[in-house]
């Protein structure tokens, strides 16, 4: 199965756009660096094109590249972000949950 050349550019542009955020603020670990720029990459591919097609239609792929770009950098950022709510909010957030779909009642 050959992989389209856009598609390959695209993925090309996340890895780049997440190994300049590895540059900038190192992780502590290289799990953690390949991990950053796998999701960077793989955010880019299915993220970047979704863009293009809802406010950038008709641009060229160049414009698809740039936005790949953009999402690899800040795509691991957006995750790691919400990572940091769900681990201090989590707890508040699932007995809310709890309270409104199982009653407030039946968990005492």
């Amino acid at each position: 199965m050959d992989m389209p050349w856009n598609e390959l550019m695209v993925f090309a542009a996340g890895a780049a756009g997440s190994l300049l955020r590895v540059v900038v603020m190192p992780p502590a670990s290289r799990l953690l660096l390949a991990a950053h720029v796998g999701l960077g990459a793989l955010m880019a591919i299915f993220v970047a094109p979704a863009i293009v097609e809802e406010w950038f239609t008709g641009h060229g792929p160049g414009i698809q590249r740039g936005i790949a770009f953009v999402v690899g950098v800040l795509g691991p950022l957006a995750g790691e972000i919400v990572l940091r709510v769900v681990e201090r909010r989590g707890d508040d957030v699932a007995e809310r949950l709890l309270d409104r779909f199982g009653g407030k009642d039946d968990r005492r």
